[in-house]
């Protein structure tokens, strides 16, 4: 009976030891400031935050390269069903949208380069450490960011049907004034 309670009370401090690690990592984490950033950081009106990558096609997009125009960031996953629907909604309408499409894909480079040639749609990032979504608040996919000339965020939102990309598009609208029609 002595060796079951010793060994209870082994397992118990063992216990109590990973879990005061775990407590330690975790402080750790939060004195950093390494925690993501919420989507009140990225609130209509707010300026949207600065980022660069490169697209699947090699080539240089940032902040920089999105300025001067109305420009929405698609954030998608290829392993949801919602961001298909999405992506198949956008392709439907993308012949009517006044405005420039950035696909940011929450996968590997070779299934986000699938989903970029199945819908036509270019420039797509491969977001593959989610540093992209993060800086953006994104925390769900399938989710889009609207984004003005002057770089402040517009819209911030979940499509998944045309009328739901349109009720995004028309709000951007409003916001910025500009001619959109989807």
């Amino acid at each position: 009976m002595e060796l079951l309670i010793s060994a209870s009370y082994a397992v118990l401090w063992v216990v109590v030891v990973a879990q005061t690690v775990i407590l330690l990592g975790v402080v750790r984490i939060v004195a950093a400031g390494a925690l993501p950033r919420r989507l009140s950081d990225t609130t209509q009106g707010s300026l949207a935050p600065w980022f660069f990558a490169v697209d699947l096609e090699g080539r240089a997009v940032s902040t920089d390269t999105i300025a001067g125009r109305l420009t929405a960031l698609l954030f998608v996953s290829p392993s949801c069903p919602t961001c298909l629907t999405t992506l198949a909604e956008l392709h439907a309408i993308k012949h009517k949208v006044m405005g420039h499409v950035l696909l940011v894909c929450k996968g590997s480079r070779a299934e986000c380069g699938l989903i970029a040639a199945r819908y036509g749609i270019s420039p797509t990032i491969a977001d593959e450490s989610d540093e992209l979504s993060l800086r953006f608040g994104v925390l769900t996919t399938p989710t889009a960011v609207i984004v003005d000339e002057s770089g402040r965020i517009v819209s911030h939102g979940t499509p998944v049907h045309r009328e739901d990309l349109n009720e995004l598009l028309r709000r951007s609208q409003e916001v910025t004034g500009d001619p959109v029609s989807a």
